[in-house]
């Protein structure tokens, strides 16, 4: 299994998706839970989110992902 694709949506959960475009469970709930074990699977090529469902996906960098910090109420929330 080769992770392709994060998002980190803004209500704090993380979906993630190999390179058949499937959802790799083991990898996905909070983003706070697993964030590590994303950066410890994640290959240099995997694209990261930041996304709001149904609204705006804005691309991260690796160190921004890393960064990244979300309040699963909505204040907060961003790459500190």
């Amino acid at each position: 299994m080769t992770i392709v694709t994060v998002y980190a949506w803004t209500n704090g959960m993380v979906a993630v998706f190999d390179d058949h475009g499937q959802q790799v469970p083991d990898l996905q709930g909070r983003l706070s839970e697993r964030k590590a074990m994303i950066l410890e699977s994640a290959g240099e090529d995997v694209l990261f989110h930041y996304a709001r469902w149904g609204g705006e996906v804005m691309r991260l960098s690796r160190d921004e992902f890393l960064r990244l910090h979300v309040d699963p109420v909505g204040s907060g929330t961003g790459v500190v």
